[in-house]
């Protein structure tokens, strides 16, 4: 929500061209960058508030985040896989596109 008021705060102007928008953030300062992911994951990310559990919900929530990770590892290897096949895969086309 603050993200959205952020933009409208921009002037709900139209969409500019999408250089213009990845020059705008090339130009951005780390100072920048950091503080705009910090914003973005307060958001995305509530704090757990661990002093009102007792052992046994740690103990869930550390399970549930465990397998949450476990997924998510799990998916980037598959992507990563699947990119290192399509780039094989692109690597080839470009070579028969040589021959024809």
């Amino acid at each position: 929500q603050e993200m959205m008021a952020a933009q409208k705060e921009k002037g709900g102007k139209k969409q500019q061209a999408p250089a213009l928008d990845a020059r705008r953030e090339m130009s951005k300062t780390k100072e920048q960058v950091e503080e705009e992911m910090k914003i973005s994951l307060s958001i995305r990310i509530k704090p757990l508030d661990l002093d009102a559990m007792d052992s046994d919900e740690l103990r869930n929530k550390a399970q549930q985040l465990w397998e949450t990770i476990q997924t998510l590892e799990t998916d980037k290897y598959d992507y990563e896989q699947r990119r290192l096949a399509q780039d094989y895969e692109l690597k080839e086309l470009k070579e028969r596109q040589k021959i024809q």
